[in-house]
């Protein structure tokens, strides 16, 4: 599976009234995607099955947002963020996703995925952030990107294990009306 450009043209939005869908096995190779994945991000399920789902990942995404969400997601929690994931057609957008394994008792089946359109308001905010851990994991020595990466939000933010969180809640609080926020 190729994208169809090496580095993502343009952004294109997830429909406000769309939730794309992707589940994994234990592995990340993609076992299912709902048709609204597949329309909006050009796939065939074909293409998909059987991938790491990693391979949908936006080449600017810093490598330590996905530390931190793998961290959770191994100790059976669910991971609230903002990706920037890319099209077959090349184009990318960006989702506030929800991740969470999928377990009965102590077998772990994979995980799900829910993306939903992220919040024009919170991407600058996003986009600074990510971009500054990109620029870190640059510098950092081989082998130690995520980790160097990781401890400047966790400086910026407070305790990452739910500074992060609550950093992503309150941006998507900051979007919704006063009075909304309110109730």
């Amino acid at each position: 599976m190729k994208h169809a450009a090496t580095e993502p043209s343009h952004e294109v939005r997830i429909p406000d009234d769309h939730l794309l869908v992707c589940k994994t096995g234990p592995d990340g190779r993609i076992t299912y995607c709902n048709p609204h994945f597949l329309h909006f991000t050009g796939y065939r399920l074909k293409d998909l099955l059987g991938r790491k789902h990693s391979a949908l990942r936006h080449p600017d995404m810093p490598k330590g947002i996905f530390a931190h969400l793998w961290r959770h997601l191994e100790q059976g929690q669910e991971w609230f963020g903002f990706l920037e994931n890319q099209t077959a057609r090349g184009e990318f957008f960006w989702s506030f996703a929800q991740l969470m394994p999928d377990r009965s008792r102590e077998t772990l089946h994979g995980y799900h995925a829910i993306y939903r359109p992220a919040p024009r308001s919170a991407l600058l905010a996003v986009a600074t952030l990510y971009d500054e851990m990109v620029r870190i994991e640059r510098e950092a020595k081989h082998g130690a990107a995520a980790a160097s990466s990781l401890a400047w939000p966790e400086h910026r933010l407070g305790d990452l294990r739910r500074g992060y969180e609550r950093w992503v809640f309150r941006l998507l609080d900051a979007q919704r009306p006063p009075a909304a926020r309110a109730a």
